[in-house]
């Protein structure tokens, strides 16, 4: 009425479009969306035909202050763009959706309150969400960063309940002036278990007062949410509220009010919900004071008068270990107690959600030979001491041996020596390196090309570096880890590491995967999906990398890109045709289709993971592969991880060390330095070390001289460890096979004797050594073990057959030179095997084959033939000197054929009748040793003279059965017993 006398106003009729909302009213009620709005928004874009996206942003996604889109739109980077591009995508397929408002209902309020803990990398602060339904349908909803840093997930959903406790009051305000009634119970839910119990106990309440001293002012303890409920209370306008209650801190408040808090704040909870009664406030701090805990505490006499709640918090998710403790008691929650006082005890692990008090760390404990701590520059001794388990004393006396002044527990340590001291203590460690004061610049990004056996991969990389290394690989399949760098068309340059497919080089894989950026999946359009593509995703996922996939051979007649891609989402990758964030490029190594959506994909996802790296200090780097020389000695392909290597400096590299000598591209030229994301070849080393290990630069040659001798010493007693293990664990089967020996009361079956096959394997590099060796270990049987006794790098040599001939060791040769004529004669002189191959294939057959000889096998019984009873003969003993009777069954041979020195089965209506050896054998007239398949004969049975004609007689030999070399499509072997 007030705006008709100073506003003309005119009826327009029912409303249909405002401030970019379509309505549409009707008997089904009052729907509303953003069609048009979002739809022309999508058109200033140019991204009406996009594909949606099923969330707004990537998942996992950390935010930082130079991402937040909205600081930086004056200049934004591509990574912006991207950010809101994905944005608009999940923007594209929320179109149709909209809120239906209808009539129909109670006029029931519902409300939900969640939080995310410790979301923002800057401040560290959690974020609030709260939304709530009236009849079914949203109304209200609030998502903002909560005010204060929150000490545990328990503290942060405990302050979005509470905000969501003041939104509740105020609409109930809200909707008693529109609907002119007051909602009398309001329904939030909370999904934590510890922040409904730390609202209702009341200790709890005591010990959060650092909370409201920690924000100045925040709501997140309890005297502190009193007074912002009291605050939106006030703002509502109701002034409803006459009698007032003293609290617990001597304040004055409103008694609607304190009893409102005290429903939120001293919940009781069920074994499904929280219940908050509406209680008298001479019932409230009763209530709160016993610490009630069971359903039986508000169900017993007078007391559910008081169920008449207003509120009703309720949790409608728990883990499976909360389900567990239903029926325990609740978490920090006191018991009433008859008798004298004694204290609770408490555990030494915290409760689920609960705040987190760390553990007082032991002064000293014996370390754990698998335990791996984190080092780092400048550490001191005390802290070292820590995470060693070991005293400072100890630590202490470990430096003067090495060498080291020791003044102070206090003082830092040199990364070099704390890694000695660890080792020397019997930890393995990790370095950790700071960027603090660096230069940092983008790099180059790292892509690992990965997939199943035969897919492609290195002919998609020929045809994007424009060579054809493919047509020279041995077997056409890729044996070893490459590296090397593509320039590209636009101008980037791209490091490629392309890994094998085969099963045996499941570690070059892993390998490759630890290193990398990014993984292009290869899979063929017309196999699809196979074991080594499974296996590469899984090494992607555990390495946290992410995947473009290229979908290859896609020029051939029976490619089908689109069951690819339904397989692939069925293993678990979200592709973005599919609302995921894994992008998916269709191309062909032949005719070169899509190669530069390949390019622009691998270059995209560069952009948005930001790749950089430390470029001044020491390197560090990665040995990709090794391998030894005749003229050059060892040499090393490394992959530079952060800042320059220069030729001259002094490297540890596992348990190696050396002066590297020369630095060499892949190109083969010689360079003075090695920066991130570049693939080199150095040489200087005094020994050739494993694949992975990682390249350290160090001060001097002593430093490196001394952390080798450190790190093979670990090593040694690591092997000694696990023998001395695997020692134990045979010797525990023996005993427990002899106790079950002696406990069965009927014999057991001896097993045969296990066979033992000493190997030698030498390969041509690092990584091949240990992909021959990981696949002759599978094949390892009950009847033969396989015993890989040396392995190296380099071509066989006299020393090999040294040893082979002292432990009668089988060489096996893989990749390397044919022995020349002197040894292969030495060798067939000593009665050594030497077997060289160059194919994965033929090697792994012809070692299967050789196992399979050498096997004992087992002996089986199995029927040789079978012959039926036809008539019986009665021969009378005439003297005692002859014998007594003798029957003889005359039999015709049905099946197979029957000898005399087989066993015999007598068989009657399928049941055995008797089982014996076979005395005379007869066809007519002659003694024989075998009859044939249809021929009659007459066979006498030692002991046996129960023949009846139909009797069917079996002959019955044993047979030495060998096991079976199987090997699967994707190369995986083994032996079959």
């Amino acid at each position: 009425m007030q705006m008709e006398r100073k506003f003309e106003m005119s009826d327009l009729g029912l409303l249909s479009y405002y401030l970019g909302l379509e309505v549409s009213q009707g008997e089904h009620g009052i729907k509303i969306n953003q069609r048009s709005y979002a739809n022309r928004i999508l058109k200033l874009n140019g991204l009406e035909e996009c594909n949606s996206a099923k969330f707004p942003m990537e998942p996992s996604l950390k935010l930082m202050k130079d991402q937040r889109r909205w600081k930086y739109m004056q200049s934004p980077k591509t990574s912006h763009q991207q950010a809101i591009k994905h944005i608009l995508r999940y923007v594209k397929g929320t179109t149709n959706l909209g809120i239906n408002y209808i009539q129909k209902g109670k006029g029931e309020l519902l409300g939900y309150s969640d939080s995310s803990y410790s979301v923002d990398q800057d401040d560290e602060k959690g974020t609030t969400g709260v939304v709530f339904y009236f009849n079914g349908r949203p109304i209200t909803w609030l998502s903002q960063k909560q005010p204060t840093v929150a000490l545990s997930s328990c503290e942060a959903e405990f302050m979005a309940a509470t905000a969501a406790a003041c939104q509740a009051i105020w609409l109930r305000g809200l909707l008693a002036e529109i609907t002119g009634r007051m909602e009398q119970q309001i329904v939030i839910k909370v999904d934590n278990k510890s922040a409904i119990a730390l609202m209702k106990n009341p200790v709890f309440h005591g010990r959060s007062k650092h909370i409201n001293t920690r924000t100045k002012g925040g709501y997140s303890d309890e005297g502190a949410a009193k007074d912002q409920i009291l605050r939106n209370e006030r703002q509502a306008g109701n002034g409803r509220n006459k009698g007032n209650l003293e609290d617990n801190a001597g304040t004055k408040i409103g008694g609607s009010i304190y009893a409102s808090v005290a429903r939120i704040l001293a919940s009781k909870t069920f074994r499904d919900a929280a219940l908050c009664s509406n209680l008298p406030s001479a019932s409230v701090g009763r209530i709160r004071d016993a610490g009630y805990t069971s359903d039986s505490a508000l169900l017993g006499d007078g007391t559910l008068r008081f169920l008449k709640s207003r509120f009703l918090i309720r949790r409608f998710h728990a883990s499976p270990e909360l389900l567990k403790r239903r029926d325990e008691d609740m978490v920090g929650l006191q018991k009433l107690k008859k008798g004298k006082f004694k204290k609770k005890p408490t555990k030494s692990t915290p409760p689920v959600d609960a705040p987190y008090v760390p553990p007082k760390l032991q002064k000293s404990a014996k370390s754990s030979p698998d335990k791996t701590i984190e080092i780092f520059e400048g550490m001191t001794t005390l802290e070292l001491s820590k995470r060693c388990g070991q005293s400072v004393g100890t630590l202490q006396t470990i430096l003067v041996n090495v060498g080291e002044k020791v003044v102070s527990e206090f003082d830092p340590l040199g990364i070099d020596i704390a890694e000695l001291i660890a080792m020397e203590v019997g930890a393995n460690v990790k370095r950790l390196y700071s960027y603090e004061g660096s230069i940092v610049l983008p790099r180059a990004p790292v892509v690992t090309v990965m997939g199943h056996v035969d897919h492609g991969k290195t002919s998609l990389l020929d045809a994007l570096r424009q060579t054809s290394v493919a047509a020279k690989e041995a077997g056409g399949i890729t044996q070893h880890l490459g590296a090397f760098v593509v320039g590209m068309p636009s101008g980037s340059f791209i490091t490629f590491l392309d890994t094998p497919g085969h099963a045996a080089f499941s570690a070059m894989r892993a390998r490759g995967a630890a290193v990398t950026d990014i993984v292009v999946l290869v899979v063929a359009a017309d196999d699809g999906v196979m074991p080594q593509t499974i296996e590469a995703m899984s090494h992607a996922k555990s390495a946290d990398v992410p995947i473009v996939v290229a979908i290859n051979k896609c020029d051939k007649p029976a490619s089908d890109p689109e069951r690819v891609k339904v397989q692939l989402a069925s293993e678990g990758l979200l592709l973005e045709e599919m609302g995921g964030d894994v992008q998916v490029v269709e191309v062909s190594a032949v005719t070169k289709q899509g190669l530069d959506k390949l390019e622009e994909a691998l270059l995209l996802q560069a952009e948005l993971m930001d790749l950089k790296a430390r470029v001044d200090g020491a390197a560090q780097a990665y040995v990709v592969e090794a391998r030894l020389d005749r003229g050059r000695g060892p040499l090393v392909t490394a992959l530079v991880k952060a800042g320059t290597l220069i030729c001259g400096q002094h490297v540890a590299v596992g348990s190696e060390w050396g002066k590297i000598r020369a630095i060499r591209d892949t190109a083969g030229k010689l360079t003075d330095k090695a920066t991130p994301a570049m693939p080199v070849e150095i040489e200087g080393l005094k020994g050739l070390p494993m694949a992975g290990d990682d390249i350290i630069v160090v001060d001097s040659e002593e430093r490196a001289r001394m952390l080798s001798a450190g790190r093979k010493k670990k090593l040694e007693q690591d092997r000694l460890r696990r023998l001395d293990e695997e020692n134990k664990l045979e010797q525990d089967r023996r005993k427990k096979k002899e106790e079950e020996k002696k406990a069965a009361s009927e014999p057991i079956e001896e097993e045969p004797k296990r066979v033992e096959l000493p190997i030698i394997v030498k390969a041509d590099v690092q990584g091949t050594v240990q992909a021959v060796t990981d696949s002759l270990k599978t094949l390892n049987s009950p009847q033969v073990f396989v015993n890989v006794i040396h392995v190296g790098v380099g071509p066989i040599c006299q020393s090999d057959l040294d040893l082979a001939q002292a432990t009668g060791a089988c060489i096996v040769g893989f990749n390397v030179r044919t022995p020349p004529a002197s040894l292969s004669l030495a060798a067939t002189q000593a009665n050594i095997k030497i077997k060289v191959h160059k194919v994965i294939y033929h090697l792994l057959e012809d070692i299967g084959n050789f196992i399979v000889e050498k096997a004992p096998g087992t002996f089986e019984t199995e029927v040789a033939g079978e012959a039926q009873v036809l008539n019986i003969f009665e021969l009378k003993g005439r003297s005692k000197a002859k014998g007594s009777d003798v029957k003889i069954a005359g039999c015709r041979v049905m099946d197979g054929h029957v000898s005399r020195s087989c066993t015999m089965r007598l068989l009657r209506s399928g049941e055995i009748v008797f089982e014996g050896c076979c005395v005379s054998l007869k066809r007519e007239t002659q003694d024989v040793e075998t009859v044939q398949k249809g021929n009659e004969c007459g066979l006498v049975l030692r002991d046996c003279f129960d023949f009846q004609i139909g009797d069917v007689i079996q002959c019955l030999h044993q047979v030495n059965k060998k096991p079976k070399f199987i090997s699967s499509e994707s190369g995986a072997v083994r032996i079959d017993c």
